[in-house]
This record gives C-alpha cells, structure tokens and sequence, in this order.
C-alpha cells in the first residue's frame, strides 16, 4: 500500500545551493500615508522606503528585482497585479521577500485580518486585500523562501497558533514567514518625519549586522524584543501554517565587501545614540541638545505662561459645600501650560519611552453614554471621546483617557528630559490662574456673563458632541486656553471636601493623604456650573474617560 501524505503537506522542492549564482532575491515594498478615503498616515512610505534603500546598499539585493508601490501607486488592484507577476515570474530558487507598512483592519465577526490599499473605503472589506488572498500568493509563490514583513495594525491576527522553533532551521529548505509589527492590536505610526518604532528597530538591526549577515529568525527574536522595550506593541515572527513551510529560513546576506562604499542612505544619515527612543525625531534632538539648540517645538514641550504670584479669594460661599468657606490664600510665581496637553504632545512619551496608560493595563477606559460612564474594552490615549482611533489630524485635540497616574509619569518623563521639573499644578494655583490672577477674577475662565461663556469655553452650551483642537476659544486675561471646558483637567493635590476649613494660607498643596485626586475646569459635555472656577470635581488616581486630560506646571 502506498504511503499518504499527511493533510496539508506539500511536496519538496529540489535541493538548491543557496548561493547559487542563479538565485535572485525580488522585493516588494509597498508603502501608504495619503489614503484617499481614510485617515492619513505620516511614516509609512518613509518606512518602505528606508527598507528598500538598505536592502539595496548593505544586502544581496539587486535594483531590476525590486518593485515599489507607494501611495496613489498602491491600489488593490495595482498590488494584485504585481503579485500575479511574481507568481509567474519567481523560480523554485528565488527568495521573495515582501515589506507593507499601511492600515490594517480585523473583521471581528469573521475573524479575518486584511491589508488596507490605498483606495480602500471605511467598512468596505471588498476593497480590502484578506490575509486569506495573502495566504494563496504565498502558497502559489514557487520560491525557496517567502517572507513577509507587515507594519500595520493587526498585522499578526494570521498567527494564531505556536509553533516551536527550537529545531535548527536549514537554508537550502523552503520557508513561509510572517514578521508583523504587533499581534491582534494597533500599534503606532511614530512621530512625523520619523520611522515608525517598528521599522525603527528594524532598520537598525539590520544596519548593525550588515557586514555579517542575519537569519530571520534570529532578526525577530532580536527585533520582537527591541520594539517591546520601547513601545506599546508586542511583535511576532513565525512561519506561516498551511503553505509550504518546510523548516527553511531565509538568511539576509551581506554584498561583497567591493559593494559596500556607496552613497550614504536614508536609513544612516543618523546614527543610533542612547537617548529616549530610537524614533529620528529623538536623535535629531539629542545632536541638538548636545550643540545646545534643543528647543520647546523639538522636544513637543508644551507652551508655559509665566503666572505671578499674589493673594486672591479661593472657594465660593455660593457654590456647593465643598467649595466653601471662601478664604485667603497667597500664591507664589509659577507656570502654567497655556494649553491642556494634547495628543501629539502624549504621544511623543509614549513613543520615547514605551509607556502603557492605565486603560491600557486596565482593559479601557469609561465612555458616557449619556446617563452614566461605561468601561469600554481597548480604548486608550489613541481613541476619541466615542472611542474611535483618532486620526492624525486630531492629534492638536487635548489628551483625553489618562488618569492622574498617567498625568503624573508624562510630567515625570519630561521633567527628566529637559532637567526642569514639571507637575500638575495644584488646586490653588489652578484655580488662581483660571480666575484670572489676583486682578479681576471672573466666574468663569475668562468671564463672568454665562452669555459670553461659549466666546471662552466648550461646554454643552455649544458643543455636546466631543473635544475640540486647543486653542480655539479666547483665552482669560492671563493668556491661558480651555481652563474652562473642553476637558476636565487633573490638578496634583488630593481631595477632601472640608479641606478648605484647614487649608494653610500660602501655597496649599492639599491634605497630605487620601484616595482621591482633584479635577477641574468642566468639559465639553457639562454644564455651566461645572465650568465655574471654584467648581471642585475628583476622582480616583487610576481613573480615566472621555472628558478628562490634564495641563502641566512647573
């Protein structure tokens, strides 16, 4: 009787000598930020880019077996002619290698992972490239090795099952792998101008063992734990189940040494320094830093007003009893941020440092519903007050789902960066400044008539449908934005509601203990009343939602 194959095997291909000098490596490299119908990316294409520039000088990769698809270029069908093309055209001893850095998405109800193109509309998967088409090129695909290194969003859905990779892999036997830039997840773009931390690493990586050469495997053990350290994304490498896989591995070998004298590329016009991140942004500032020209638009650091200090009334005898009595309270010099933090502002710590929030820990954040706050599962820091990613152009929104934990760690990472120390404010010297100093105070931020409000707040007197960019509204009359409205703002003391009967008269910082943190300054939801200036809100220092950020101090 016969020997069967086993279910899902398949044949072997010929053993080949790897350096056969008629092996050919082709790569592919497609590379999106100007989506015509969804949000824009601003790395993606730099990315693609930067990849291919380094294959081609530093590793056995030729110009006339390169394919580049980038932007308007990147259409779904423009994509799937080119893989008809290496269908036809690859041989059983070429390697494939492809490298698509764009959008992803997960379809939940069929659990099913797709690639994004270019023309790709909102909830159309029919315009969409399936992680199922991508598995019969790869299947139809006749090379001895067949890789694909995938920056997007979801990018590792198709890897659900472990394998073990203990056994030693050979070259000259043909592999099926995936590289993705994180799991079932979002993972970031990066700063603009930059890479993003995915293709960071892995530039790097492979600029570092050039001149020696790298297998695969051992560049995604090396590239899963570099990204992991630095960024809020977990990588994976594996071979792909069910299409060919026969324990080979592709190894990235060096040019000839003759080779190497070329052009210096995108990819090693800046060298990796020790600093923050690895994100080019970060390097530019530490050569500037070190030159002494780092300065506040480098660095994202936010604008700070300059608040002399003075003796005002703090509370309200009309208000509720926590914000009674009305007492005397002197203030010294400080600053203030002029605006609440934003997004891109959180962002670059986050990318510099790889710092998970607390809804990120803590499986979401709360989103109202119009009644009561609702935890939402993976909503975050990247998500807006109905909990959708924010797009890039977004980003001037203030930071809304951080808790004071959260607030406090940015202000941390800041101060450390800039050798100043920065804080959230206290309750007084927010209150202080919010009510325009010890001039005239005003009721609100910027005014006493609730009429003119609107001219100085967002509130749901004029907005009930979610924050706004910072800075749009006038500002008080110490130059300050948004102290009422837009979002509730963390201030560094914690909360007791008699504390006014006990509090020092210079400089309070708060009870010395507690469970709670103060909140101030109202929302793009509320009302008048919460927007008034002694108004006193608080909350636990883990909690997050869809109204609350913060401004920093110093």
């Amino acid at each position: 009787m016969a020997e069967s194959a086993e279910r899902g095997s398949f044949p072997r291909t010929p053993d080949l000598d790897p350096d056969s000098s008629s092996a050919r490596n082709y790569l592919l490299v497609i590379g999106i930020d100007k989506y015509l119908h969804l949000g824009q990316l601003q790395n993606a294409v730099n990315d693609a880019q930067s990849f291919k520039d380094l294959l081609l000088a530093r590793y056995q990769f030729e110009p006339e077996n390169v394919r580049e698809l980038c932007d308007e270029q990147a259409s779904r069908r423009a994509i799937i002619q080119v893989f008809r093309k290496l269908v036809e055209e690859v041989k059983h001893e070429d390697n494939v290698l492809v490298y698509f850095s764009g959008h992803g998405h997960y379809d939940r109800v069929y659990e099913e992972a797709y690639w994004l193109p270019v023309d790709a509309e909102f909830e159309a998967e029919t315009d969409y490239l399936s992680y199922g088409y991508l598995v019969t090129v790869i299947k139809a695909l006749k090379a001895r090795h067949v890789v694909f290194i995938v920056d997007s969003c979801y990018s590792g859905a198709a890897l659900v099952r472990e394998r073990d990779l203990a056994t030693e892999r050979v070259e000259k036997d043909p592999s099926r792998w995936l590289i993705a830039s994180g799991r079932n997840e979002v993972v970031p773009d990066g700063i603009a101008g930059g890479h993003s931390p995915f293709s960071d690493k892995l530039l790097d990586i492979l600029n570092r063992y050039a001149n020696e050469g790298i297998r695969l495997g051992s560049l995604a053990d090396k590239l899963t734990s570099a990204v992991i350290n630095n960024s809020p994304q977990t990588p994976i490498g594996r071979p792909l189940y069910g299409t060919g896989d026969q324990g080979g591995e592709f190894v990235f070998h060096p040019r000839r040494k003759k080779e190497t004298d070329l052009e210096v590329h995108s990819w090693e016009k800046e060298k990796p320094i020790s600093f923050i991140g690895r994100n080019s942004l970060y390097r530019r500032i530490e050569r500037e830093k070190e030159q002494g020209e780092a300065n506040q638009e480098a660095l994202l650091i936010p604008e700070m007003v300059l608040i002399k200090g003075g003796t005002f009334q703090m509370g309200s005898n009309e208000g509720e009893e926590r914000e009674k009595p009305m007492h005397n309270i002197t203030i010294s010099d400080f600053w203030i941020g002029k605006y609440e933090v934003t997004v891109k502002q959180f962002a670059a710590f986050v990318m510099a440092t790889g710092y998970q929030t607390d809804a990120e820990k803590g499986g979401g954040s709360y989103i109202s519903d119009g009644v009561e706050l609702l935890k939402q599962s993976g909503v975050n820091w990247r998500h807006n007050q109905a909990g959708n990613v924010r797009p890039q152009g977004e980003y001037t929104h203030p930071v809304i789902h951080v808790s004071w934990n959260d607030a406090v760690a940015y202000c941390e990472w800041l101060s450390k960066e800039t050798r100043k120390t920065y804080r959230l404010p206290t309750e007084a010297e927010w209150e202080y400044s919010a009510g325009g100093g010890s001039g005239s105070r005003t009721k609100w931020a910027g005014t006493s008539s609730e009429a003119s409000l609107g001219n100085y707040a967002w509130f749901s007197g004029n907005d009930e449908l979610g924050t706004h960019p910072v800075g749009q509204k006038q500002p008080n009359g110490l130059d300050l934005y948004d102290m009422s409205g837009n979002v509730w703002e963390w201030c560094a003391d914690f909360y007791e509601s008699d504390y006014y009967a006990s509090s020092p008269g210079n400089d309070p910082k708060g009870p010395l203990a507690g469970s709670d943190h103060v909140i101030r300054g109202g929302c793009w939801g509320g009302n008048t009343v919460g927007c008034h200036v002694a108004y006193r809100n608080w909350g636990k220092p883990g909690h997050r939602d869809d109204s609350l950020g913060f401004r920093i101090a110093h």
